[in-house]
């Protein structure tokens, strides 16, 4: 009995060896099948992963020629870096340059000309900019078109402190765009926040008191910090024709009215700075509000995104967030009187007028298209 047991026992140990063998081999057939699915997958996405760079080093050589064409063309400058996409806009080229024998470093800026570009006004568009003096709107700013190469260049000051966006995200200005802004952002103190905004509002007021009916291109991208103050730049932008980073979200909302476009981008520029993220949508959503949920701009925001009306900004400028609020920079502010030439006012309406035909013809193919689904 003891042998016929003994026998069992290895019987059930081949049986059982047999079955994990049969097990084993069909895990690894399993394993090469989709292993080489993986590697498959894994060598498109490397073909597509090499086409892109590919495109992507033909066009910065393609920028990096007209940059250095341009710069050969004016005499005095000379190229230092050329910068990643450091914007939203995919088309923007940036580079830092510096006028020869200077230790200043300034940013060019170089894309395609908008359709609604004023053409052969660079001298007239660099003499109204250099007329607007404010603390609160960033200054040094010149413009230049190139017809024969369809581009427009802008030269400014370097930053080195950044933008707003760059404060929230803290990153560095000429970090690529796709990495600095793709994780989520600080809360800014409710103190910083009323002071940045009031600064901003404040630029956005002496704007309207020079005969722009509205800015357009308010983000905290378009807001650069130095020594703690709020820089609002990107005006070269209306007079360029240039459109603006919000418009396709926040159309609908602001209908055709193109002085509500101001108050709405400041309203999700508020948000951003209360929050760390960009809202994503025109007003927001159920889902926002548990994220700004007991902040003392929720009053703010409710009077710009939920009243019968959309406030102006003269009116935000007042509501009670603000009291206490000191502009130190505005009380030195003594600026000359400006006289703006027949030929500025004549740009300035032509702007407006751009900007506002603009905005109602998206705004009824927003409604045809909301009709047509």
């Amino acid at each position: 009995m003891e042998a016929l047991g003994i026998v069992l026992l290895c019987l059930l140990s081949i049986v059982t060896v047999g079955i994990l063998m049969w097990l084993l081999r069909r895990c690894m057939h399993f394993r090469r099948y989709d292993y080489t699915v993986l590697r498959a997958d894994m060598s498109l996405a490397e073909h597509l992963h090499e086409e892109k760079k590919l495109l992507d080093k033909t066009v910065q050589d393609a920028a990096l020629l007209n940059c250095q064409y341009y710069l050969r063309s004016k005499g005095h400058f000379e190229l230092l870096r050329q910068c990643p996409n450091i914007g939203s806009r995919s088309e923007k080229n940036c580079f830092q340059v510096s006028r020869i024998g200077s230790n200043e470093k300034l940013l060019l800026a170089m894309f395609p000309a908008s359709s609604h570009c004023l053409h052969d006004s660079d001298k007239l568009i660099n003499e109204l900019l250099l007329l607007l003096k404010h603390p609160y709107l960033y200054s040094g700013v010149m413009i230049d078109t190139l017809p024969e190469q369809g581009l427009v260049s802008v030269l400014q000051p370097f930053n080195k402190d950044g933008s707003l966006k760059d404060i929230i995200y803290h990153s560095k200005p000429l970090d690529r765009w796709q990495t600095k802004y793709s994780r989520c952002g600080i809360v800014l103190p409710p103190t910083s926040i009323r002071k940045y905004c009031r600064q901003i509002l404040e630029a956005l007021l002496y704007l309207r008191g020079k005969g722009f009916t509205s800015f357009q291109h308010l983000h905290s991208g378009n807001v650069l910090i130095r020594k703690d103050c709020c820089k609002l730049t990107g005006v070269e932008n209306i007079l360029l024709g240039m459109k603006p980073k919000l418009q396709s979200v926040i159309t609908r909302l602001v209908k055709h009215k193109a002085d509500a476009f101001d108050s709405v981008c400041f309203g999700h520029l508020l948000f951003e700075l209360c929050t760390g993220y960009e809202l994503d949508s025109a007003a927001p959503q159920p889902r926002h509000l548990l994220d700004i949920a007991g902040h003392d701009a929720v009053e703010l925001l409710n009077f710009i995104f939920y009243s019968d009306t959309i406030p102006g900004i003269n009116e935000i400028s007042t509501h009670s967030y603000f009291k206490g609020v000191d502009l130190k920079e505005m009380r030195a502010f003594n600026p000359a009187p400006i006289r703006l030439t027949p030929a500025m006012k004549s740009c300035i309406n032509k702007t407006n007028k751009t900007a506002a035909d603009l905005l109602s013809r998206k705004h009824r193919l927003g409604k045809k298209e909301k009709v047509n689904h």
